[in-house]
């Protein structure tokens, strides 16, 4: 109960720091923990190990930002720089942004060597397997929900549309068809 109460007290404070930033522009300064781009080519980044105006108080919570005009060569693990407008949250997200101003990157020390794996899987594919084969492939396998609305709207008329939410049940279905 300790250790509850704790932690408790750990997310009010990082959401009353949060909180005071909502609706102004301030610096952020955070790890990129997933990027995709969606039908739009947006990029729409998850944020964690958040900093506000180069302070020293690194907050433990997630974010959401959606990139506008040119793709950033970002990927997992890096460090990114913005200056944004911070907005609410919503779901599991603490706060948003929406059109950020990047203002530098910079790759982690040691290198995230799963982050590189995962690129260099996911760009071997693509080059392999043609669309939406390789989609459906990459959404079983790795959580990317890159379908075009087109192959969405097949699968909703089939049925089939609760077979590419990521989970272990899709996962089991590939290695079962992969066996036989």
């Amino acid at each position: 109960m300790l250790a509850g109460l704790f932690r408790t007290g750990q997310i009010n404070h990082d959401e009353a720091i949060i909180s005071s930033y909502v609706g102004r522009e301030a610096i952020v300064n955070a790890t990129v923990l997933d990027l995709s781009k969606d039908t739009n080519n947006q990029v729409r980044l998850q944020i964690g190990d958040i900093l506000f105006n180069n302070s020293t108080k690194q907050l433990k919570c997630q974010a959401y930002a959606v990139l506008a005009g040119e793709e950033p060569s970002l990927s997992r693990s890096d460090r990114v720089k913005m200056r944004a407008r911070i907005r609410a949250g919503f779901g599991d997200y603490s706060f948003s942004i929406s059109r950020p101003v990047i203002l530098g990157s910079s790759k982690p020390d040691p290198p995230d060597y799963f982050a590189a794996i995962h690129s260099f899987a996911v760009a071997h594919l693509r080059e392999s397997i043609s669309s939406p084969a390789v989609d459906l492939a990459l959404g079983f396998l790795v959580g990317e929900k890159p379908l075009s609305a087109e192959l969405k709207e097949q699968l909703k008329i089939v049925g089939l549309s609760h077979i590419v939410v990521a989970s272990g049940f899709s996962l089991s279905v590939l290695v079962s068809a992969a066996r036989k």
